[in-house]
């Protein structure tokens, strides 16, 4: 493990990638090189961004806490991936949390020499604009494609083997990071999912525990 971090690896950070060599090397000498033991949580869901995260060794887990109390993993994610990038951009509270899944080395870049560097290179700024909307828009494509097309069938059909071949009520305890993770669709699909369902009268959730109130209807939307 090395305690001096390349400024190759700032081109991992869409924002850096098109930066020459001077420029990467004086951004280099304001970020901080942290190595982080496993087990270990780097941020907290709603705290206010104090910067962002270039993940160069190991492995962290991106998890989100509803309201009810229960918690999803969003994402597991691994070496080059930039953590916390878009709440720092947007200034807006952490949407969830980042723990380590195990020992990691990352590079950190405050959210003040970010500024700084926007300032003094508006093409990073301008590239920080680009890139906040490339994410919005591939989050708005998976929603209403991914979320909200496919993965009600697939969310439906697992229902659906649980509930068996009968059209009885049937009530199971089913965690919902448990049925997220077993249908491959992010915690939040599901939970929205799960809300539009119940308000159809097809089951009842409350975080833990589902009923099966309208069979019929399910089978009805894994055709679909």
């Amino acid at each position: 493990m090395t305690a001096t971090p390349s400024p190759s690896i700032l081109r991992n950070f869409t924002l850096f990638a098109a930066c020459d060599d001077e420029v990467l090397h004086e951004i280099l000498k304001h970020t901080e090189w942290l190595a982080i033991g496993a087990g270990e949580t780097l941020l907290e869901q709603g705290e206010e961004p104090d910067g962002c995260y270039i993940l160069t060794e190991g492995q962290i887990h991106i998890t989100r806490e509803y309201p009810d109390g229960s918690e999803g993993v969003l994402a597991t994610e691994g070496p080059f991936y930039v953590i916390g990038e878009i709440s720092m951009l947007a200034n807006q509270p952490r949407t969830g949390s980042v723990t380590t899944v195990s020992d990691c080395e990352m590079t950190r870049i405050s959210r003040d020499t970010m500024a700084h560097f926007c300032q003094e290179h508006p093409e990073i700024l301008a590239d920080a604009i680009t890139h906040l909307g490339e994410r919005l828009y591939r989050q708005t494509l998976h929603i209403r494609e991914g979320g909200i097309g496919h993965g009600h069938t697939r969310l439906a059909s697992a229902l659906l083997l649980l509930g068996g071949a009968g059209d009885e009520v049937q009530e199971h305890p089913l965690p919902l990071p448990t049925l997220a993770r077993a249908t491959a669709l992010e915690a939040t699909v599901v939970r929205w999912e799960l809300q539009q369902w119940s308000a159809r009268g097809i089951l009842s959730y409350d975080g833990q525990k589902i009923s099966i109130l309208n069979m019929r209807a399910l089978r009805e939307l894994a055709a679909t």
